[in-house]
């Protein structure tokens, strides 16, 4: 059987399950198993099994590319940009007629996609989702990602006690790391004047900043629903700027004791606050997710997740 294979060895929560949709798509596309190298590190402290139960793709597969010389097999190396690339792929003898690497950017052709069915194998460390792949296609495929029970719990609980739903307005809050952050006084702009038209509107608020939830929350406590977490993340030098550039991830993520940061940047996320993060994304997507101030991935994920659940209940 073909295989495609998601390496994420950097990436945050939103960014790798872009990624997850990528090689889902063209696994269902070409028949192919869709494998993951979901590594639990500074970018994202999880394995994907702490998050979903493993019963649509193979968690197992482990990389030796020495092993990847079957001159009977094609391999294809789909990479965003050759710099970031990890070790492996920089050392590749692309001599070999059955070796091939593309430096695809956020993502790859159609036509590339299309010849994608000459390959028995396939490496991605491309992140973003594709805008190639519809919408609806993206929602069914988040959708259809089965939460690890524990996690559900926690969702349905919180959901039902606070009566969350679609008459929420639900607002990600990006501070930190993300170099096009939006003023918090912006948001709190934002609420108010909402709050001038309908004086009983909810919102449930997710933020990676404690600060930011204790502000928002302060500001208008009864108008806004947080999720208690305990874990948010941090900076891995607390002397530095959370956009601070550290060396290339990949040389970080495989040499754990000079390992500087996330994807390049001063953040560490740890396991705790990576469950709760998607924890947060789940009670955003039952909501209606509001495009104010939308930077990352993340909200863009919940906005899938919320379409899917539409999907199927038809």
């Amino acid at each position: 059987m073909n295989k495609i294979i998601y390496s994420p060895l950097g990436g945050g929560l939103g960014n790798r399950l872009g990624g997850l949709i990528n090689i889902k798509f063209i696994a269902n596309m070409y028949n192919m198993t869709p494998c993951i190298q979901w590594p639990a590190n500074n970018a994202c402290g999880c394995r994907f099994e702490d998050i979903y139960v493993s019963d649509q793709v193979d968690t197992q597969v482990t990389w030796d590319e020495k092993a990847k010389n079957n001159p009977n097999i094609n391999y294809l190396y789909l990479i965003h940009k050759l710099k970031y690339a990890p070790y492996f792929v920089k050392n590749l003898n692309l001599s070999l007629p059955n070796k091939t690497l593309i430096e695809c950017g956020s993502s790859p052709s159609r036509q590339q996609v299309m010849n994608f069915k000459n390959y028995n194998e396939i490496m991605l460390t491309t992140d973003n989702t594709w805008p190639i792949i519809p919408i609806d296609v993206q929602s069914r495929i988040l959708f259809d990602l089965n939460l690890q029970p524990c996690l559900k719990e926690k969702i349905n609980a919180f959901k039902t006690r606070e009566a969350i739903d679609r008459n929420f307005i639900g607002l990600h809050i990006r501070q930190t790391d993300h170099t096009s952050k939006i003023p918090l006084e912006n948001y709190l702009s934002h609420i108010q004047s909402i709050l001038e038209q309908n004086k009983n509107q909810k919102f449930f608020v997710c933020s990676d900043s404690r600060d930011t939830e204790d502000i928002v929350k302060d500001t208008f406590p009864a108008a806004v629903v947080t999720y208690p977490k305990d874990s948010y993340v941090k900076k891995y030098d607390e002397e530095k700027e959370w956009t601070t550039h550290y060396p290339a991830r990949w040389e970080a993520a495989e040499s754990p004791k000079k390992e500087f940061g996330a994807g390049g940047y001063n953040v560490i996320r740890d396991k705790e606050s990576v469950l709760e993060a998607i924890i947060d994304m789940y009670l955003l997507s039952y909501t209606t997710v509001s495009n104010f101030g939308a930077v990352g991935t993340y909200q863009q994920i919940a906005k899938r997740l919320s379409e899917g659940r539409r999907i199927n209940n038809g």
